[in-house]
């Protein structure tokens, strides 16, 4: 008959707390897992993930109303509720605020994704300005000058 771990601790009451010790040890998660790392992990992730959850700004909000708009009284009444929960309109919105790590690359490849199915000439114009605006990198005082040089 084999012997199994029970056969080995019955020698004496130290062998049994040491395997009772061994036991608990293996039952917690390596790396001391509780409810404050839980916490942090947490809140780690909606840290990194607050870039996806942008505050509401202007041009967010057009482009949350304007995609597959199919006429300009739409399009214009979008840019009155745009323009009521939001009065600084584009003065609120830094220039290239969207970009970042799930951003698009330019306006033209956000206008092109969110202007795609809007038969609204009104409503796709909106859109590229909001998306110049949003994706656009910031043109710096000295990049003018740069430009002209070449």
């Amino acid at each position: 008959m084999a012997s199994d771990w029970r056969d080995e601790c019955r020698g004496g009451i130290s062998g049994w707390k040491t395997l009772q010790g061994v036991e608990r040890i293996a039952r917690q998660p390596a790396w001391g897992y509780n409810a404050s790392m839980k916490k942090m992990i947490i809140t780690a992730t909606l840290l990194a993930f607050s870039g996806l959850a942008q505050a509401g700004n202007f041009a967010t909000c057009l482009l949350d109303e304007l995609p597959g708009v199919q006429n300009n009284n739409a399009a214009g009444a979008a840019y009155q509720v745009c323009s009521a929960r939001y009065p600084k309109r584009y003065a609120g919105v830094d220039q290239g605020s969207g970009r970042g790590f799930f951003g698009y690359e330019s306006g033209a490849e956000c206008a092109l994704k969110h202007a795609r199915d809007t038969k609204s000439l009104d409503a796709a114009g909106m859109i590229r300005v909001a998306c110049n605006r949003l994706y656009d990198k910031p043109i710096g005082l000295f990049d003018d000058l740069k430009q002209s040089q070449n």
